[in-house]
């Protein structure tokens, strides 16, 4: 690793630049210790293993779940909640694999029930429900035996979904059929949880939103399942910092889930404004396209899926659907992926890995040698700050009214021992964007009825048309970007149409979605080699300027239209939406900050190494205050490498300004320190007790003595 030198090595790099010369008297060349990571423990996800192959029938999917299992292993994965759909059939020879592969691997399993574990019918004197519990109860046992609690939902049908606890963290399953009628149970569960769990995750096989069946929040549309609690779901969860694990759809998404109004608060986001759920992807020989997302209701931070040959495009498309499109639709990907993914509980710190690979065909996938990528991650303190960052397409004019933002920059973040930090520039120009499919986007079918309207426009969408006087040349509807109403109507990405005897038929226009970003500042207490406590910065180098369409095949972000979206014209009237293709991205920039974009299988790879790795974050500014009782000239400003060491951000303070932050910064040097052969990768200043950094990657930082 770049930070791993040689005493000569470090002292030849130094004689050899200006700006790092260490015949200057104020150098920061002390690399030191990070505290050593001693994580809580480590709890995997373990997406759908149904198997159903050409070669297995109706079965677990072996293979997937070995290299799953082996790679919670070699990275010290402690416990493993299974989001439901085990086996395919149910069958007792199903169990009897799953078991024997489970206990191989020395984890601790807490699993639910999801649809297929309701097949098979009666075996023995066992019905499916008992068959599931028979053979998790000892798993289920043994992660609660040394000190831990559990507590059954049903006590007739124990072990089938429950709260369980262990360490400081809580795990409450619930497994297929029992969620809509389970609310007062969780919301006792977790209201009434013991004063040390300081995490709280709940796993369902239903996804409340998901990217191909929309989840139980499109089923509770027409007013049952979860409707009657839908306000309330959202609420307990996030007031309670709760993550919701999920399967079913085989597509792998991380997405935020707005409670009532808070998607329309725009940048202040708060305490209880938001869930994060988070949908497993497969780990089976099954797949499915991407279907839909609402954005009222929902800001998708990652999505991805693959499927083996595509999906059929379908009849009774919409006129306006042109042979540009309908080509894009038909890519179809010749593999489809696995997923593989973890939390790392720290403490009040949780951290997030997911990982995936591709395959043609799983019963050779192992021969050919499996090789893990990272897809998503991101960490995150108890202590911490929010913002929720869109593209930057969404032009000026909507951030200046104050609804929706594409810049790095923040509020002021205190840490509980009072020192500040903030972003403070950078915008979202690096993102990753997916199409939803065409096939079943026109018609839903079917009278809705008044209850389902009323939901779809209160949960879902705005109702809303294309003003008098936009710029709408092509007479088409659109979808929602930016979901502030503007206190007039925004083009949609619907329409209900009136057609015989007052049947409602929905039909919903096919939309490019663009990724989020949810970035996160959060703060822990500091470490021996620190004089300051640490910050974390999340959120902002996450995503590749990947571009996918419904089934998974790639596309380029910097070649390949988008759908049409609609945005504030920068200088127009703020009342007003216009209607605009979604931009091409600059290919020079994407080719410097994310080169493997266009290396097949690894569009989407994040690079472990965040500061010296291939993968760069968008060039962004913080401030970080100097603590009370320090002084300036002792100090310097570091990052905790990859090998958990503290390596200063200058080697030496020639490339120190003096100078207060401004905007050109992003682009040229301060003048104090033109001069001086600085890097312009990497530029830092000391200005009123506070040092500000303009830098391309994430993680922890904090303040150290020189």
């Amino acid at each position: 690793m770049k930070f791993q030198l040689s005493t000569i090595a470090v002292l030849t790099v130094a004689l050899l630049a200006g700006c790092n010369s260490s015949s200057d008297s104020s150098t920061n060349t002390v690399i030191r210790d990070g505290d050593p990571i001693t994580p809580d423990m480590k709890i995997g996800l373990l997406a759908d293993t149904q198997g159903f192959t050409s070669t297995n029938g109706h079965g677990t999917a072996i293979a997937q779940l070995t290299e799953v299992l082996q790679l919670y292993k070699d990275n010290g994965v402690t416990h493993v909640i299974a989001v439901g759909d085990l086996t395919d059939w149910g069958s007792i020879n199903e169990y009897e694999d799953w078991i024997r592969l489970a206990k191989d691997s020395g984890m601790k399993f807490l699993s639910l029930a999801g649809n297929h574990e309701q097949n098979g019918g009666s075996a023995g004197d066992m019905t499916p429900k008992e068959r599931f519990t028979h053979y998790m109860k000892p798993f289920i046992d043994d992660v609660v035996a040394d000190g831990g609690t559990l507590v059954h939902y049903d006590d007739e049908q124990p072990y089938y979904s429950y709260a369980a606890t262990f360490g400081n963290a809580m795990v409450i399953n619930l497994s297929w059929g029992d969620f809509t009628g389970a609310f007062e149970w969780v919301k006792t569960q977790i209201e009434n949880r013991p004063e040390h769990i300081q995490h709280v995750f709940v796993g369902s096989h239903e996804t409340f939103l998901g990217g191909n069946r929309g989840g139980m929040a499109w089923s509770a549309l027409n007013g049952g399942g979860i409707a009657e609690n839908f306000d309330n779901w959202r609420q307990l969860f996030a007031q309670n910092n709760v993550t919701l694990v999920t399967g079913h759809d085989h597509i792998y998404s991380r997405s935020a889930i707005w409670t009532e109004g808070a998607a329309e608060q725009g940048l202040n986001i708060g305490q209880g404004d938001y869930f994060t759920e988070i949908v497993a992807g497969s780990a089976s020989d099954k797949a499915y396209v991407y279907e839909k997302q609402q954005e009222r209701l929902q800001s998708t931070m990652m999505a991805r899926n693959l499927l083996i040959n595509g999906w059929g495009i379908g009849g009774d498309m919409r006129d306006d659907w042109d042979a540009d499109i309908f080509a894009q639709e038909g890519l179809k990907p010749t593999q489809q992926q696995v997923n593989a993914s973890w939390f790392t509980i720290t403490n009040d710190e949780l951290s997030f890995e997911a990982y995936y690979d591709d395959f043609e065909q799983s019963h050779t996938w192992q021969d050919m040698g499996v090789t893990w990528k990272m897809l998503d991650r991101f960490t995150v303190g108890g202590e911490r700050c929010e913002k929720l960052v869109h593209p930057s397409h969404i032009g000026e004019t909507v951030a200046e009214q104050g609804y929706y933002d594409f810049r790095y920059t923040t509020e002021d973040c205190w840490s509980p021992e009072g020192t500040k930090a903030r972003l403070i520039d950078g915008s979202n120009e690096v993102y990753s964007r997916i199409n939803s499919m065409l096939a079943y986007a026109r018609n839903q079918s079917g009278n809705k009825g008044d209850t389902w309207i009323e939901n779809w426009y209160d949960w879902m969408v705005y109702d809303a048309e294309i003003p008098i006087g936009s710029n709408n040349n092509s007479g088409k509807h659109y979808q929602v970007d930016v979901t502030k109403p503007f206190n007039t109507g925004h083009p949609k990405f619907t329409e209900l149409m009136t057609t015989g005897q007052d049947l409602n038929d929905l039909y919903m226009i096919s939309q490019t979605h663009d990724m989020k970003k949810l970035v996160q500042l959060s703060w822990s207490a500091q470490q021996t080699n620190t004089v300051s406590e640490v910050l974390t910065i999340s959120g902002i180098q996450g995503q590749t300027g990947s571009f996918a369409n419904s089934s998974g095949y790639a596309l380029d972000i910097t070649q390949d239209r988008a759908r049409h979206g609609t945005t504030v014209v920068d200088g127009g009237d703020p009342q007003y939406m216009d209607v605009t293709n979604k931009p091409l991205l600059d290919p020079t920039l994407l080719n410097e900050k994310s080169p493997n974009r266009t290396k097949t299988g690894h569009e989407w790879e994040l690079d472990h190494d965040m500061r010296n790795g291939f993968l760069r974050a968008d060039d962004y500014v913080f401030e970080f205050s100097i603590p009370a009782g320090l002084d300036a000239q002792d100090v310097t400003l570091a990052h905790l490498s990859i090998d958990n060491k503290w390596v200063p951000l200058l080697d030496s303070d020639q490339c120190l300004s003096k100078e207060s932050y401004s905007s050109e910064f992003l682009s040229v040097l301060p003048n104090d320190i033109a001069s001086n052969g600085c890097s312009q990768d990497l530029v830092m200043g000391l200005k009123d007790n506070t040092f500000w950094a303009k830098v391309d990657f994430e993680g922890k930082f904090a303040i150290v003595s020189k």
